[in-house]
């Protein structure tokens, strides 16, 4: 694997990442303003991330 295959499965995975830490943390002056975006995060990741393990495997 070269270093952009890598990049393109830890894309995903910091979308992921980054909506879990806004749904579950409580600091309101980071992210008040973006708080209601959190599973938006989560679902583009999770389909970036599927779309990229099946190009991977099945393409």
């Amino acid at each position: 694997m070269n270093f952009q295959q890598i990049n393109s499965f830890i894309a995903p995975l910091g979308l992921i990442i980054a909506g879990l830490i806004m749904r579950l943390s409580t600091n309101q002056v980071m992210f008040g303003k973006v708080k209601k975006y959190w599973l938006s995060f989560i679902i583009t990741g999770s389909f970036l991330l599927l779309t990229r393990v099946y190009e991977h495997w099945f393409a």
